[in-house]
């Protein structure tokens, strides 16, 4: 059977916790978040970062974490086909899609949900590999092997590490 890894875009393959650190520290917040919703922020910064994700200038300028287009290079040489899932906006899935192709040679599909679980089976994946807690676990309950990117920029999903695999960044994961 042929293995097919399906990777997460945003906090997985690119650094997207730049961009949001950079907007927070407009209103003097310097902490990463330790909520997937933001709910520890204030409403306007909310609604700040969450514009910031339909805003293809931010979201298709972050850049890729060190090692990753190598490592991503690395899987294909070694005969692994990869597809990026990723809950971005439909507002800015043409950007988004092109965006992966010129980064990595991907396809990839936007989903606008963070519910990922239509894609694993539509799409066949024996690996998923994600920063979101939720769809982590989903995947592995789903029987696919699944690895939590959880670093010190996620403290959002520090509180799964005891029921996942997880590892800092993608360049640590040996397949």
């Amino acid at each position: 059977m042929k293995e097919i890894i399906g990777v997460d875009l945003d906090g997985t393959l690119l650094n997207i916790a730049e961009a949001e650190m950079k907007l927070l520290s407009n209103y003097n917040i310097y902490d990463y978040p330790t909520d997937w919703g933001f709910k520890d922020y204030p409403y306007e910064v909310r609604q700040l970062l969450y514009k910031m994700f339909k805003t293809p200038e931010i979201m298709c300028d972050l850049d890729p974490f060190p090692g990753v287009t190598n490592k991503v290079n690395e899987w294909k040489s070694k005969g692994y086909d990869l597809i990026v899932i990723t809950a971005r906006d439909k507002e800015i899935e043409q950007e988004t899609k092109k965006f992966v192709w010129e980064l990595f040679q991907l396809p990839c599909i936007v989903l606008n949900s963070h519910d990922k679980k239509q894609a694993f089976l539509y799409t066949g994946i024996n690996c998923w590999i994600d920063d979101n807690p939720e769809n982590v676990i989903i995947a592995k309950n789903m029987g696919i092997l699944s690895i939590l990117i959880s670093n010190i920029t996620t403290p959002y999903n520090w509180h799964v590490r005891n029921k996942v695999n997880w590892v800092e960044a993608l360049t640590d994961i040996k397949l």
